[in-house]
């Protein structure tokens, strides 16, 4: 749809206006003036107080023959009704002297004038014993002068009317032109530019007629319709953008809840999807859409998100109960691998959890005891330069008759306790991390009969 730049109507109406008043000013008696109210009356003399004798409609054109006050004497409409009794009348011509004319056929109807003997009359029609003439010369007719408009002196009347029909016919044309422009099913492809300008031709080079008016008003009823069409086209690019945005919001969140893992799906991207449309179109339902939608994400998340986590204690609570079966066997005979397996899928299916955190610490202890059990299997292959770690809490074995103190590490589970390791030491220091969970660092010196590494202890530390 074209752009048109306004000029705005009251400035055209100003400058119609004006270049009319100047005309009027300028005129001269006889003059031909036009009717500018729908309906005016017609009176027989100055004033209201008379019945009328004749009725005129919109833009009638009269003969002005004289003003007085806010009367304009013009002359005689040919509508006026004129009666007379055919007694006074005899082969055209009047035979009584001062015979009233009346509005019609009878002395009840009011007396419009009179007539003198001798003057030619012209019968248009005859009801008993009354006839129906031509309106006489000597009827006077007057109009009230504030419904009247100058049209154009009676020299320049042809003129005037040539240009009063060149003006009818622009304004006709420009009125088909807009009424097929605006009928459209398409509303964006409507020309309102060319519309405007051939309305704009007929005020610019017809401001004296009546159809620069019409124009005016023409051009305020288009200027109408041309707002509430964009408005409309508004609305529809509206509704048109936000069904797109609520589509493919619904799209990425229907990709994101395909996600296996609900830790991996971006719960912060679908609200920013929906959010989008709440703040942009409020009014609109797809506004109200988007907050179920929101609701619906959330509970499916909560739901699987919980499902997982009990998949994931799960995962976690039968790779505890492998390990600890394996740990129960003989050095030699425990899988080490398939321990380390069991832990590795949890850290590949739950990455960034609690488990997935827990199975990493796991699999370094399982490195570590695969170490060990590698040193007992084959006692050549010790390293003295190797330091092995052990968590857990720090105990001492009070049973042992010995110049130094024998301490172990015990690892603590919901229904077992194990040692892990153990070491000699007379330092009181180590007192002091009793009953705690620490870190102990040392090189391996040998084994105990439970196959349980004693330590030369090089680093100790509360965890």
């Amino acid at each position: 749809m074209k752009t048109f730049v306004k000029i705005p109507l009251i400035v055209i109406m100003l400058c119609y206006l004006a270049h009319s008043t100047v005309i009027a000013q300028d005129s001269k008696y006889p003059y031909i003036g036009i009717v500018q109210t729908e309906k005016l009356r017609v009176m027989p003399n100055r004033g209201t107080n008379y019945r009328e004798i004749a009725e005129l409609k919109q833009n009638d054109l009269i003969t002005v023959i004289n003003r007085v006050g806010d009367w304009l004497l013009i002359k005689p409409p040919e509508n006026i009704t004129c009666w007379l009794s055919s007694q006074f009348i005899e082969n055209g011509v009047l035979t009584g002297s001062n015979v009233n004319v009346r509005q019609g056929p009878g002395l009840n109807f009011p007396v419009i004038c009179q007539i003198s003997k001798g003057d030619n009359i012209t019968v248009l029609k005859t009801i008993d014993n009354w006839v129906q003439i031509a309106p006489p010369d000597s009827i006077q007719a007057w109009v009230n002068a504030d419904f009247v408009s100058y049209f154009s002196s009676q020299d320049s009347l042809t003129s005037t009317l040539q240009r009063l029909e060149e003006s009818k016919d622009l304004f006709n044309q420009a009125l088909i032109y807009s009424k097929s422009e605006l009928s459209k099913d398409n509303t964006r492809s409507i020309n309102f530019t060319d519309m405007f300008e051939k309305f704009y031709n007929i005020i610019d080079n017809f401001p004296d007629t009546i159809y620069a008016h019409k124009a005016l008003f023409e051009l305020e009823s288009i200027s109408n319709q041309k707002t509430k069409i964009e408005a409309e086209l508004i609305q529809q690019e509206r509704n048109s953008r936000v069904k797109e945005l609520f589509s493919m919001a619904d799209e990425f969140a229907q990709y994101e809840l395909e996600k296996r893992n609900p830790l991996e799906i971006e719960e912060n991207q679908i609200k920013l999807r929906y959010m989008s449309i709440i703040k942009e179109f409020p009014e609109k339902e797809e506004a109200k859409w988007a907050i179920e939608r929101m609701s619906m994400v959330r509970n499916k998340l909560n739901e699987a998100r919980e499902i997982q986590s009990q998949d994931r204690r799960n995962a976690f609570d039968q790779a505890e109960e492998f390990r600890n079966a394996e740990l129960l066997k003989d050095v030699s005979d425990i899988d080490f691998n398939a321990i380390t397996a069991k832990y590795r899928s949890i850290i590949v299916l739950y990455p960034d959890t609690p488990e997935a955190r827990r199975a990493e610490e796991r699999i370094e202890d399982i490195k570590q005891r695969q170490s060990y059990a590698r040193i007992k299997v084959n006692p050549d292959q010790k390293s003295a330069s190797s330091l092995y770690a052990y968590e857990g809490f720090l105990m001492i074995d009070n049973r042992q008759d010995a110049e130094q103190n024998l301490y172990y590490i015990e690892e603590r589970g919901f229904l077992h306790k194990k040692q892990l390791c153990l070491f000699y030491s007379n330092d009181p220091n180590i007192k002091t991390y009793l009953n705690k969970k620490v870190k102990v660092e040392g090189l391996i010196t040998s084994f105990n009969q439970d196959d349980i590494p004693i330590l030369n202890i090089k680093r100790i530390q509360l965890k």
